[in-house]
């Protein structure tokens, strides 16, 4: 039996400059069985140039006739945050699948509103690191008892954005009605990382703060009051019984990003490294240890 071609539209594809065109596509092109059939983008030109560049059958410049067109299976949703709930919800109506970039919605209630019209339809929200092959390598020997009882992890995550200067054109990252920040960005996929690796969070606390209260606009020179936090501390508990602290902050030197999460265990460690600048959602992760892995 041959399996049925899932065909994929994209809201949110851009040729120049999208999270689309660094991840969804290369993922899209990569997976037997998923054909990119449609983009959609914010203007005619856009979209052409788009679905030029991706080798998409088809290019909408009205996002939500893409997701009513029969000729689309599933759905990706790649654009801020506060244009997610109208997105999801048509694509939900129409009885499509959908895969929505994190975080889901703005608030609490918007995500509920959201999860409660999913029904018996096929849906994912973008939290993709925890299927990077080394961090579920990582949970692998852990549940395996490599390195014995679990006892605490230490987490370091940084990033180039949230600083004292940034485009205008991301200027909604600090402001509290968009959504998207560093609490729901960079540290909600750092934390859906510890969960992916040493199981539920069961117990949580936390500081947050704005170091860089004052924001430049690099393109403008003008100045924007920043009003989400741009350094957060985490201490929490795992179902596994490992304690575990998370710094994550932003502000610093592309050279300079960087994420480590180490492991302690009762007879060994292990830890996850990367530099890439996006966080640990994205890129190559390093995995290593004080001793060698056995199969499991």
């Amino acid at each position: 039996m041959t399996q049925k071609e899932i065909r994929v539209g994209i809201v949110g594809a851009s040729a120049n400059k999208s999270w689309a065109m660094v991840s969804h596509v290369p993922a899209i092109n990569g997976l037997p069985g998923l054909k990119l059939a449609a983009v959609a983008a914010s203007n005619e030109q856009s979209a052409r140039e788009a679905a030029k560049a991706f080798g998409a059958d088809r290019w909408f410049s009205d996002p939500l006739a893409m997701i009513r067109d029969d000729r689309i299976d599933l759905i990706t949703i790649s654009v801020k945050v506060p244009a997610h709930r109208e997105l999801v919800l048509v694509a939900l109506e129409a009885g499509k699948a959908v895969y929505c970039e994190a975080p889901l919605g703005r608030t609490v209630a918007e995500t509920e509103e959201m999860a409660s019209a999913v029904g018996s339809l096929h849906t994912a929200i973008g939290l993709q690191g925890r299927l990077n092959p080394a961090v579920r390598r990582a949970a692998q020997l852990i549940s395996s008892g490599n390195i014995g009882r679990p006892l605490n992890a230490n987490i370091v995550s940084t990033t180039v954005g949230f600083g004292p200067e940034l485009p205008s054109s991301y200027d909604y990252f600090n402001k509290t009605s968009s959504g998207a920040n560093l609490l729901t960005i960079s540290a909600g996929h750092t934390l859906d990382l510890v969960e992916a690796v040493l199981g539920p969070i069961i117990e949580i606390d936390a500081r947050t703060e704005i170091l860089w209260p004052a924001v430049k606009l690099t393109d403008t020179g003008e100045e924007s009051l920043r009003e989400t936090a741009d350094y957060v501390a985490v201490l929490g508990k795992t179902q596994s019984g490992a304690i575990f602290t998370a710094d994550i902050y932003g502000g610093v030197a592309p050279q300079d990003a960087r994420r480590s999460f180490e492991i302690r265990g009762s007879e060994a460690w292990l830890s996850l490294t990367s530099d890439h600048p996006y966080g640990f959602q994205a890129g190559g992760l390093t995995l290593r240890s004080n001793i060698p892995f056995r199969d499991t």
